[in-house]
């Protein structure tokens, strides 16, 4: 294209190219969208979020990443940060290169009622995602193993000098969050709903999101509960997200038990 026609190449590359494209489709309006199995990237739309220089490289790490995407019909974004995160994660998955795991873009996901019912309970509720499967194939017994994953959120219970100084601060002022150590926090817990899968399979949860970076490592398949030890408060920026997006989006990595640890992708590890 720049050898045919600079003007062009600058108006389709250049800056003020994604300015342009944004202000035709509505700025503040515009949704980005990655489509489901689709290897020639035809129903693409990030580049009314993204200048066509930032899709060029979100193209190609994604095609290294080898990700499977999994919500149908595909992943949307609402912001240029999010798209940006999104690719962030397929450079740094290729980059990391693991070809004995299996790589899945999900998307736990709630009603919007579901969420608001829980935030309105109080410190004491729980919620729970939809169920998600992802399908794993075993080369050497040539079988494919289907994996259900759940996400939730459990109460965490807090000491009795916590919650009387959580309450006294709350009282003062319910706009602004207490000190961290008086906060009453909600534990992640991964539910593996599978039945005897062909072999044993370690799990990485790892989130993408422009605000947060959660990463929880599950050692075996097997185990029916997993409790992490990553905790939540009201005022975490995923919580705060869930309230506003009832979606917590991860990448998933699996990889056969034996063949080697799954190993630490991200700087959050």
């Amino acid at each position: 294209l720049s050898a045919s026609c600079g003007t062009l190449r600058d108006a389709v590359f250049g800056e003020e190219g994604a300015a342009l494209m944004q202000s035709h489709h509505g700025a503040g309006t515009t949704m980005g969208f990655h489509k489901k199995d689709d290897p020639k990237f035809i129903g693409l739309h990030v580049h009314t979020l993204l200048p066509m220089r930032a899709v060029r490289t979100y193209v190609q790490g994604f095609s290294l990443s080898k990700v499977e995407i999994i919500p149908y019909p595909g992943v949307h974004f609402s912001s240029a940060s999010e798209v940006e995160s999104a690719g962030v994660t397929w450079l740094e998955l290729a980059e990391f290169n693991d070809t004995q795991s299996t790589n899945f873009l999900v998307d736990f996901s709630w009603r919007a009622e579901t969420i608001k019912t829980f935030t309105a309970a109080g410190p004491a509720a729980s919620t729970q995602s939809g169920l998600v499967k992802i399908e794993v194939f075993n080369e050497e017994e040539e079988e494919w193993d289907t994996l259900k994953l759940r996400l939730m959120f459990w109460p965490e219970e807090p000491d009795k000098g916590d919650a009387s100084a959580d309450s006294a601060a709350l009282a003062a002022n319910d706009s602004a969050p207490p000190a961290a150590s008086a906060l009453q926090q909600h534990r992640m817990v991964l539910q593996l709903a599978n039945k005897q899968p062909s072999q044993v399979y370690q799990i990485s949860f790892h989130t993408i999101h422009p605000s947060y970076q959660v990463h929880v490592a599950v050692p075996d398949c097997r185990m029916p509960i997993f409790e992490s030890k990553e905790r939540f408060h009201r005022w975490h920026p995923l919580m705060v997200h869930l309230q506003r997006k009832p979606c917590v989006r991860m990448l998933i990595r699996v990889k056969p038990d034996g063949s080697g640890p799954l190993g630490d992708m991200c700087g959050c590890c």
